[in-house]
Order: C-alpha cells, then sequence, then structure tokens
C-alpha cells in the first residue's frame, strides 16, 4: 500500500511514489526548450507533474497508460496542484498494487453484501429465490460481486462499484412496485440483481486496469450480458432464468404499449401477453430489448422489428456469417419463440436506417 496518495499531497512536500500517467503531453517553451505535461493520478485523484530537465532522457522511459515511479517537490500553480519532477522510472504492472488506483466504492462491501442478502431474503417466488440464494452460497462469486468495478467509463469505475447499480436499481424496482402493485416484484427485482453479473466471467486483469482498455478487451467487456447468460445457464433446474438477464426489458417496458404500437402500426391484437409486451420493446429502436439483445449476442448492430407472429432481426451486414451460423440460430429462436412469434426471421439486407416495420408482401405462388 502506498504511504502517500494524490489527496495527500500539499504545496513544498517532497514526493516519492508511484502513480498512473493517464496522459503524457511533449511541448515547447518559449525560450525553445521541450518539457512535459502530465496527468498523474492514483485512487484518491489526479494532479499535473512537469519535467522540465532531461526531457528527452525520460520521455524514453514510459508511455501513456504506465505505472512509474517519480520523485518530485509539490507547488501550486494557478491555483492547483502540480509536481516537478526529478526523477522517474517506467514501473512493471506486476510490482503495483492496483488498489492503489482503482477508486474505492463510497459503500463498504460488507454493508452492500447485508442490502443484497435483504433483497435475497425479501423474495416470495421460491424459484427466483433459490437462483439468488444459489449465487450467495458461492463464496468467490459473492466477494467478487461486493469488490469488482463495473465499468471502465461513464459510471462506477471503483471497487465495489458493480454491485451499487443493481442495489439501486432494485430499490427503484421496489418504489415503482409500491406505486403499481401488478407489477412481478420478484422478477423486476431479480433482474436487476443479476443484469450485470457477466462482468464477473471477465479476468480481473481486464476489470480492474486502470488504464484504458484494447480493442481486444473492449469487446470481451461488451459481451458481459451473453456472458451473464452463459452463467445462469450453468445453474441446474433453472431453464427460464437466462431470460432475466438477456429479456428483463421486454418484461418491464409494457406499460402504455396499446397506444404506442397503435401510433406505429405494430402489432395490436388481442395475442399472447409476453408478445404484447415485446412489441413495444422492438418497435422503432427504442425498446430494451434492442440495447439487450446487442450485448447478449455479441452483436455491434442488431435491430428486432416484429409483424404480428413474425419477427424480423436486423444485423449489420459484416456480422451476417456469424449470425447465420446454425448455433446462432438457435439462440436466436430460444430467445424469441418463448415470446410468442411463431416465426423467427434473419432480415439478409442487414441492418439499415430507416426500415422500420417495413410490411411483409406476400409473393404470389
Amino acid at each position: 500500500m502506498k504511504k502517500i496518495y494524490v489527496a495527500d499531497i500539499r504545496e513544498r512536500d517532497w514526493y516519492e511514489g508511484a502513480l498512473l500517467v493517464r496522459d503524457k503531453v511533449m511541448a515547447m517553451a518559449k525560450n525553445g526548450k521541450p518539457y512535459l505535461t502530465l496527468k498523474l493520478m492514483d485512487r484518491t485523484g489526479e494532479l499535473e507533474g512537469r519535467v522540465w530537465d532531461r526531457v528527452d532522457e525520460f520521455a524514453d522511459r514510459f508511455d501513456k497508460d504506465d505505472f512509474v515511479q517519480v520523485q518530485g517537490k509539490a507547488s501550486v500553480y494557478l491555483g492547483k496542484m502540480q509536481l516537478v519532477i526529478q526523477d522517474l522510472v517506467r514501473l512493471p504492472a506486476e510490482e503495483v498494487d492496483l488498489a492503489d488506483f482503482i477508486p474505492v466504492a463510497k459503500r463498504s462491501a460488507e454493508a452492500m453484501e447485508g442490502d443484497l442478502r435483504d433483497k435475497v431474503a425479501s423474495l416470495r417466488d421460491p424459484h427466483l429465490k433459490a437462483l439468488l440464494e444459489a449465487f450467495l452460497a458461492d463464496a468467490d462469486f459473492l466477494s467478487r460481486y461486493c469488490t469488482a468495478p463495473a465499468a471502465k467509463a461513464m459510471h462506477h469505475f471503483s471497487l465495489g462499484g458493480l454491485l451499487e447499480p443493481p442495489l439501486a436499481v432494485a430499490d427503484l424496482a421496489d418504489d415503482i412496485c409500491r406505486r403499481y402493485p401488478d407489477i412481478n416484484r420478484d422478477l423486476l427485482v431479480t433482474g436487476a440483481l443479476l443484469h450485470d453479473i457477466g462482468k464477473l466471467a471477465i479476468p480481473d486483469a481486464i476489470l480492474r486496469k486502470p488504464g484504458p482498455l484494447t480493442e481486444q478487451e473492449r469487446e470481451l467487456m461488451n459481451r458481459h450480458v451473453e456472458l451473464g447468460v452463459e452463467l445462469l445457464e450453468q445453474i441446474p433446474s433453472f431453464d427460464a432464468s437466462p431470460e432475466i438477464v438477456a429479456h428483463q426489458c421486454a418484461q418491464i417496458e409494457g406499460g402504455g404499449g396499446r397506444d404506442q404500437r397503435s401510433r406505429r402500426g405494430g402489432h395490436s391484437g388481442a395475442g399472447e401477453p409476453a408478445r404484447e409486451q415485446v412489441a413495444v420493446a422492438v418497435a422503432d429502436g427504442e425498446g430494451g430489448i434492442d440495447r439487450y439483445r446487442t450485448r447478449a449476442l455479441g452483436f455491434r448492430q442488431f435491430r428486432v422489428r416484429h409483424h404480428d407472429n413474425l419477427v424480423r432481426l436486423e444485423i449489420s451486414p459484416e456480422e451476417l456469417p456469424r449470425a447465420l451460423t446454425p448455433e446462432m440460430a438457435s439462440k436466436f429462436v430460444a430467445i424469441f419463440k418463448p415470446l410468442g412469434f411463431n416465426f423467427v426471421t434473419l432480415d439478409l439486407e442487414g441492418y439499415r436506417s430507416g426500415s422500420l416495420n417495413t410490411p411483409l408482401v406476400k409473393i404470389a405462388g
């Protein structure tokens, strides 16, 4: 563990310690001499680093997103803390404690685990409750769920950040169900608690990486819903549980569906309840099915269109070969048949703008 963190540095302090280089810029001073401006950080914050001497020598020692051991004196310039660096060497990532560079969630892991257990204990549906209890009984899963970060950007990149959003959404679900008692509260809460579990199938080296991800690492992160479905499929006797991860929006976005369907020309008859709910989600790309299917199946562009009892899938042309495999065809059928669609089709023209729910034309034989 570090002795001094960025948040503890004061003006005129002499600092020696490990920092992460978030940015590195070479510039030229008015006198024609080069200098380096660095953005340095640890889990408590960021500060600017300046290298005025031995610039070329130091610049060759490290790159952006490297860990470095620095020595320098702190000063305040234009109201901001700055570190004037006197010496600097690159540190191998394996010699660094990542806990020093990833922020810690505001709430303790113990407190969040307690809330999680209370949510599970409150469920009345025996199958959903048994599903969540199976996860709670896995000590390794529970430990990682309570301490892992949620994302690299946008939200909750902190130790324990993965569990914060599900608990918050589960609280919102409780509030919604108090206002609308006809909603299946147990299903809604279970979906909230499980929707991000696929991130736990991603190696810690990627999930907890302080610096930017490579393209391959980002692609793996984008598959977290698909990975979550696979985790659920491994649990015996829970054949329907993967729907919670991959289809939860289709179950909760049915409100106001008839009005939206009538305006868009979608399914408006007295069809099966599941298909009535999914009709809103697939119409005009605004529903949750697009969002969740894209991540669950690993496609970058994916859209669902419905035509009464037929569902039409649009996938980017370059990704069509993967969609045409027997394995993927089975996944499509497994997703949409239970929702009440009789036919599951793939649009061979691929994903394109402006297609909406294009009417199907019967070809005379």
